[in-house]
């Protein structure tokens, strides 16, 4: 069974499949709400919300995300079953928080242009400036990644930490 356990590699892969399309699914809902409110951390709040729920709806009916689909990748229960909702909900929390908690802080820290119609225009959009804090937290933020990465690839079963807590697998599709 060692030899049918996903590897990081494509893991990594799906991730990045699966964040390119919210982030295209939330382009137009994106420049809705900027209109309605300047805070980009409200931005990534709905996006976290409706990643999860997109993660859970897709684990649970089908143990794949699009990006697991494209990847030939399925998730499994530890057992070998079907994961069942209650699994996909914790594992889909789990992932997707370790992703967009950084991306939501960060963003509280900044605020979005208001008038989406400007910036279709050529008038010069004016962003306030970074706080100094912004890159120390990115760096931050991007050696605790690293440290899941090496955490996952050198777990004896591969498993994840979010895996393992929601007692879930990912498999090799064959």
């Amino acid at each position: 069974m060692q030899n049918e356990m996903a590897g990081i590699g494509r893991r990594l892969t799906a991730v990045l499949i699966d964040f390119i399309m919210l982030e295209l699914a939330m382009w137009p809902l994106g420049l809705a709400i900027r209109e309605l409110t300047p805070s980009a951390a409200t931005l990534r709040l709905l996006q976290f919300v409706i990643a999860v729920m997109y993660s859970t709806v897709f684990l649970g009916e089908r143990g794949q995300t699009p990006g697991k689909i494209m990847v030939s990748l399925r998730m499994l229960s530890s057992d070998g079953s079907a994961v069942n909702p209650r699994q996909a909900v914790v594992r889909s929390i789990l992932k997707w928080g370790f992703i967009f908690v950084p991306i939501i802080w960060l963003a509280s820290l900044v605020t979005l242009p208001t008038n989406v119609q400007r910036i279709a225009t050529e008038a010069p959009i004016e962003l306030p400036p970074l706080p100094e804090i912004v890159p120390v937290l990115m760096f931050v933020f991007f050696c605790l990644f690293v440290v899941l990465v090496i955490v996952t690839r050198r777990a004896r079963d591969r498993q994840a930490p979010h895996d393992r807590l929601a007692g879930t697998i990912v498999m090799l599709v064959t």
